[in-house]
Formats: structure tokens, C-alpha cells, sequence
């Protein structure tokens, strides 16, 4: 067991739980799409012709550094590094680039203000073969975005390009930071693209390394993306970047291993930051190794995926992205995100009710175009991370601003739409779908116009807390017991806890409880191991109301500012499950469901975007975790620790907290790698780094909701209820 069970947090109570019959799933649900059999190839292997393509991704709007176009803090070494690059290439007119661009501040703002000449360059070498592709229009984290705030992204990308470098873009993909979803061939489908580039490193900056292993040929060409209900498909390209260089040694070693181990044709795509120090290096030194090699081809990608076939297929059922433990920790685990990511969330509540009041905005027209570009602009990764624990001045400003500019057209055009429509007392919108939500249950019919009706208060006493839906024993020192939800019981003694990591050292609340008006009070300070003070402390509230199997809990949570501060968690939640796998499952921004499997322990597991809500399962039972978005609302706000636990899996639960711990693996012998590239990242990465002292001196104010399944996967009552907490009524008038 971790050090942090034997602490205290995290400890697993699997007795007295109640007796459960097996669910099956629920047939409108998206399981888990089974990872494709992998055939190798037998008999002797025809050395492979090599095609080496090279992309430079360019955007000039940081998170670690600032605004002066000049200074090293600022976004002068993007143009020093890249003009480098293009001096080195003009000795080697025979290689062409490929670039994507950040179009909004990049294209639009800063190159032509700032790098007129530069810009020129770039458009001589498209006009000559290089070749432009899609990255988004701001940089958004396009796994956050709505169906139509990616269409439109692509659209003002498309119309950047063709207006600023002349060119008509490939249609295809660099996602930024590798933020995808299952529902990304939809997406891609829906917007007019063919084919997407996503990591397939071996070092902590990848995408989908872990998830699948390919074959050598299937490494280094293009692949068929199923989505996960089988529906769609895209091509993906499985690309690769500088710490894979070094994790062979030079370019002309690792040319040589894909040489020697795939048949046929093979793409080696190293594309990476276009500013990124090691781009002259990589070219001076690896050009000369590989240009007179004669199974050495230089290409585009596009060429490439254009002129062969698919090698394979494959699954991607998490939501992808390459920040520490290859997941969205950079961008959904500090106090800034949460407080922009809920202003995004307040928007897009608003265009619920904008979508009630004046359908298809005939009365906010110009406000509603105007509204898109700004939330594409709160979306930029940049604006969350990738730097840590903190982002740059500049950038905390520009965020902040991005926010409070869509806040104002948002509010101003809620008010349009309203109009002069009279107050409705007593009458809700179901804001997660347009329909109307009785206070104690699921949504009711679409569109239906509904009154509240009366709501039972719950029973509070010495002894726990219950409702028709839920019942929570309390232990005798007062704090949380068995909690049994719609008749599931869901966690034992000690499920609920709040703390925080200095290293190896945890302070812990010493919790005591006091009833209140239908509710529970638990609170108390943050206390050392030895008992001496931490700072700090935590407050829960507990309530239910009516009939829903949904136990409440409003978190007031104070961080002391400590030095070295590593995991912090405000409300950590350990479920009284354990299996092998685990089901994760989570609602996205498309307004899907989709769920994967969990086979191993995880110090850091985020690879779930939440919409509002995030779920584990067993197998037998689970639980889904909601937070009120009206109070604070973030990306991926749940990120979740997996211990082992008599050998099965048990899960922790840390909204809107921080994990840390070692980085996994990534499997470098599969390519025929040293495991250096994944070293240099972690002693290199500046992402490789804690949130933890974000926290520090932070409150921390949200509200839970939770609520029980049986089986592997929510079902539709239990989504129904995790959406009334994520989504509360909001009163017509």
C-alpha cells in the first residue's frame, strides 16, 4: 500500500457492503472499444525505404513565457529559432517543412507585426512545397470544445491561412497539446479534415504510446482511428519528436533501426515546437547522418498519407493529452484554471437559455458571432498551462482579460435574447438540455414547462443523515461512515478526507462534525502527522434533498501557503470498490458518454475531460462524482489515483486537486529506444513539474454531487442525476 494510504488518506472499507444484483449496461452507453489483436510480421523483413518528414508547430502565444517580442521571456526566441531553422534548410533545398500555426495571435497579430520577414520566408517555402495544416484558430484545447465551437475553429483556421500565407491548408491536424477524445473522428469528419497527427513518443510528452502497442510498420505509418462506437473513422499519423532522437542516440540511428525493422515504406515524422532550442542541433547534426543514405527519402506528411495505405487499426477510448502522466494535469490542476474554465462554463449556460428565450438567435445575431470568437479565445491551452505551477504574468493577465471579455458579451446577449419576455415564478430550465428538471429528479420531457413541487427536508440526528434517496451513517468520533445512495452502498468509514503533500510528508484535517438545519457541518484545521498545526483546514457540508439518491457536499477548503507544496487534496474521496479493471467514464464536451479501462496502478490518472461529472466502476458497482459548474467548473477537474489493493484496484477521487508522483513508463524497447528520451524529458521537461505550490494560500470553494450505478456503466438515472447537480435549474423570467 502507498505511503498516503498508510497516512490515511485513500484507506479502502469494503465491508458491510449491501447486498448488489449486477445491471447490465445501458444500452445508449459508449463502452469501452476492445484494443485491435496486433499481428507481427513473420519471416525475413524487406528493409524499409525511410521517408523523413519534418513539421514545425508554431505558436507564439506562451504560457511560460510573456508578450515582448524581443526578449528571451518573451516570444523572441520563436522567431530567432525558427529563422535559424529556415537558414540551416537552405542547404538542403531537397527537404521541405511542414507547418501549423496558433492563427489567431500567431498568423494574425504577432508575425505580422513582428516577423514581417520571417513571414515572407514562410511563404516563398509554401509556395516552393512545404505544406500548412490545421492547428486550430486560437490554440484551443479542441477536447473542451462544443461540435460547433470545433467546426468554427477550423472555419476561421481555413480563412487564416488562405488570407495570411496565401496557401490553402492540408486538411489535417496537429491538435494542440494532443487534446483529442473518442469522439475526435466525428469531429474531424464533421469539419472537413482527413487526418490527424497525434505522439506515439517514448518519453512523458506523448499521446497514445500506452494505450496501444503497434507493430514497427504500424509505428511509422498512417493508421485507420475507429471511433469508439464504431461509427466513424479518420487516419491517424503516428508522429514522433526530439527526445525520440535522442532516445537512439542521433537521427542517423534511429533512421537505421526503422530501416532495418519495417517492410516496405516507413514515415519518420519528427514534428515539434517550432521554437524549441534543439531544432538547429537536431538539423545540423542529423541532416548530414541521413541525406546521402539511399533508402532515405525526404517528404510532407501529407505526400506520405496521400500515397499509402493504412497499416492497422486502432481505439483510442481516453481523452488524450501530452501533459505529465500523459494526461491534462498542466491545464485542469491549478486554482487560475478553475477560475477561468468556470467563466467558459457560465457562457455556455448562458447560450442554453439564449437558445429558450430567442431560437437561433434572430435577436442576437451580431452578439452571438462575436460570443464564438471569444470563447474560442478562453479556450486556448495557453491560457491554462502548459507551464507549471504557474504561468506567466503576462499570461495570467491575458486570461483573465479573454475571461472577463466573454463574460460581458455573454451577459449582454442573455439580455438581448430575454427581451422583454415576462418572469416565469416557479418554472426552471433544465440547463444541460432545454428541457425542464423538477429540483428532486431527472429531466423531464424535452421542452416540457413545469412547477417545482414541495421537497421533503432530509432527517439529521446524532446519527447520520437520511432521505428517501440516501442514507450516511456517522462513525462515533462524528465523522463520515457507510454511505448508501438509491440503495447502493456506495463508501465505508473514512471515504471522505482533506489534506496536502510536502513530499513525503501529510498534513491531514482533523475533522469533527456538527448538525445543522437538515444538513451536516465537518470541518476542522489541518494538522501534521504529530499533531502540530498545518494551516489551514476544510469545511464539508452534507445535504439531500427529496427523493435523489444525490448526497451534497459543499467544500470550503483553505491551503496554507507551505514551501514545496506536491499533492493537495480538498475533498478526497475513496469509493468502497476494488477491481481489476476499473471503469472510468466521463461526460464530454460533445455531450457524449464514453468510459475506459483501468488495468494498472496509477500514482496520477487524468484522461477524463469533465462536462460536469466523472465515474468509476468496479464492475459491480459505481459512482459517479458531479460538481456544480455555477460555482466552480474546470476541464478535467477529477483527477483520480489507483492503488493497488490485495491485488486489485482501488480508486481515490481528488476534485479539483493535484496528484504527483513518478512518471509511467513508455516503452521505448518496442521502437528500439534506450530509454534516454524519456530521462532527458523528465530532467529537461519544464511540464514535468508539481501544481502543487499553485495551491498554496488558494480557498477553494465548489459543490459535489454524488450519486450511485450498478454495473460497469452509468446509467441513464444516474447521468440524469449527475446533470441536475452539474447543470442546476435556472429560473425562466
Amino acid at each position: 500500500m502507498c505511503r498516503r494510504c498508510r497516512a490515511g488518506i485513500g484507506q479502502y472499507t469494503l465491508q458491510s457492503r449491501l447486498d448488489r444484483i449486477p445491471q447490465p449496461a445501458w444500452p445508449h452507453h459508449t463502452p469501452a472499444r476492445p484494443k485491435p489483436t496486433l499481428t507481427f510480421p513473420k519471416g525475413e523483413i524487406v528493409p524499409a525505404t525511410v521517408h523523413i518528414a519534418f513539421g514545425q508547430h508554431v505558436n507564439m502565444y506562451h504560457s511560460y513565457r510573456g508578450d515582448d517580442p524581443v526578449a528571451d521571456d518573451g516570444f523572441g526566441p520563436d522567431i530567432k529559432v525558427i529563422t535559424r531553422t529556415l537558414d540551416i534548410l537552405e542547404s538542403y533545398p531537397e527537404v521541405p517543412l511542414d507547418w501549423d500555426f496558433d492563427c489567431f495571435e500567431t498568423l494574425e497579430v504577432r508575425m505580422p507585426e513582428h516577423a514581417s520577414e520571417l513571414l515572407t520566408r514562410i511563404r516563398t517555402r509554401l509556395a516552393g512545397g512545404d505544406s500548412v495544416r490545421h492547428m486550430s484558430w486560437a490554440g484551443e484545447a479542441l477536447s473542451w470544445c462544443t461540435d460547433d465551437e470545433f467546426v468554427a475553429s477550423i472555419e476561421k483556421s481555413r480563412a487564416t491561412i488562405k488570407s495570411v500565407l496565401n496557401d490553402d491548408p492540408v486538411e489535417a491536424i496537429y491538435p494542440q497539446e494532443m487534446m483529442v477524445t473518442p469522439d475526435f473522428p466525428r469531429l474531424m469528419t464533421r469539419a472537413g479534415l482527413r487526418w490527424v497527427s497525434l505522439f506515439y513518443s517514448a518519453s512523458p510528452f506523448t499521446a497514445f504510446r500506452n494505450d496501444v502497442q503497434l507493430t514497427p510498420n504500424q509505428m511509422f505509418n498512417p493508421l485507420k482511428w475507429i471511433s469508439a462506437d464504431g461509427e466513424w473513422d479518420t487516419i491517424v499519423l503516428p508522429t514522433y519528436h526530439h527526445a525520440d532522437i535522442i532516445d537512439h542516440g542521433s537521427l542517423g540511428q534511429y533512421v537505421d533501426w526503422i530501416h532495418r525493422n519495417c517492410d516496405g515504406s516507413a514515415l519518420l515524422f519528427i514534428c515539434f515546437d517550432a521554437d524549441a532550442a534543439s531544432w538547429p542541433m537536431v538539423l545540423e547534426q542529423g541532416l548530414p547522418q541521413v541525406a546521402q543514405l539511399d533508402y532515405v527519402r525526404f517528404t510532407t506528411p501529407d505526400r506520405y498519407v496521400t500515397d499509402n495505405d493504412t497499416a492497422g487499426e486502432v481505439a483510442i477510448n481516453k481523452d488524450l493529452a501530452d501533459g505529465k502522466f500523459d494526461g491534462y494535469g498542466n491545464w485542469s490542476e491549478k486554482p487560475i484554471n478553475f477560475e477561468i474554465f468556470t467563466e467558459l462554463a457560465a457562457a455556455r449556460r448562458r447560450d442554453t437559455l439564449v437558445e429558450i428565450y430567442d431560437p437561433g438567435a434572430r435577436r442576437t445575431r451580431g452578439t452571438h458571432s462575436a460570443l464564438i470568437d471569444a470563447k474560442l479565445r478562453v479556450l486556448a491551452t495557453t491560457n491554462y498551462g502548459l507551464a507549471e505551477p504557474v504561468l506567466h504574468p503576462d499570461r495570467l493577465r491575458s486570461a483573465r482579460a479573454a475571461a472577463a471579455a466573454l463574460r460581458d458579451l455573454s451577459e449582454k446577449e442573455l439580455a438581448e435574447a430575454r427581451g422583454d419576455v415576462p418572469p416565469s415564478p416557479g418554472v426552471v430550465a433544465n440547463v444541460a438540455d432545454g428541457s425542464v428538471l423538477l429540483d428532486d429528479g431527472p429531466p423531464l420531457e424535452q421542452r416540457n414547462r413545469r412547477k417545482l413541487r414541495p421537497v421533503a427536508k432530509p432527517v439529521v440526528n446524532e446519527n447520520g443523515l437520511a432521505t428517501e434517496g440516501v442514507s450516511l451513517s456517522l462513525m462515533e468520533d462524528g465523522k463520515p461512515g457507510p454511505l448508501v445512495l438509491g440503495g447502493i452502498q456506495i463508501a465505508g468509514s473514512g471515504w471522505l478526507r482533506s489534506g496536502f503533500a510536502v513530499g513525503d510528508r501529510l498534513a491531514e484535517a482533523d475533522l469533527v462534525s456538527e448538525q445543522g438545519d437538515g444538513k451536516y457541518r465537518i470541518s476542522g484545521p489541518f494538522k501534521w502527522g504529530d499533531g502540530s498545526p498545518a494551516g489551514g483546514g476544510v469545511e464539508f457540508v452534507l445535504s439531500a434533498r427529496g427523493t435523489s439518491p444525490v448526497l451534497r457536499i459543499d467544500v470550503t477548503c483553505d491551503i496554507p501557503q507551505v514551501d514545496g507544496l506536491t499533492e493537495v487534496y480538498p475533498a478526497a474521496i475513496s469509493p468502497a470498490m476494488s477491481g481489476l479493471p476499473l471503469f472510468v467514464s466521463r461526460y464530454n464536451f460533445t455531450g457524449s458518454v464514453h468510459t475506459y479501462e483501468v488495468h494498472e496502478p496509477a500514482v496520477a490518472l487524468n484522461n477524463h475531460v469533465t462536462n460536469g461529472w466523472a465515474g468509476v466502476s468496479d464492475g459491480s458497482i459505481g459512482m459517479i462524482l458531479a460538481f456544480d459548474t455555477t460555482v466552480l467548473a474546470g476541464g478535467a477537474a477529477i483527477p483520480m489515483r489507483i492503488d493497488d489493493f490485495d491485488g486489485s484496484l482501488a480508486p481515490l477521487l481528488n476534485p479539483f486537486g493535484t496528484l504527483w508522483g513518478e512518471q509511467p513508463g513508455h516503452h521505448p524497447e518496442w521502437s528500439g529506444g534506450s530509454g534516454a528520451g524519456q530521462q532527458a524529458t523528465i530532467e529537461i521537461g519544464s511540464h514535468i513539474k508539481s501544481s502543487g505550490p499553485a495551491f498554496g494560500g488558494a480557498r477553494l470553494r465548489f459543490r459535489l454531487g454524488l450519486t450511485a450505478f450498478h454495473g460497469a456503466y452509468p446509467s441513464d438515472a444516474a447521468q440524469g442525476y449527475a446533470l441536475g447537480i452539474a447543470q442546476p435549474p435556472a429560473r425562466l423570467g
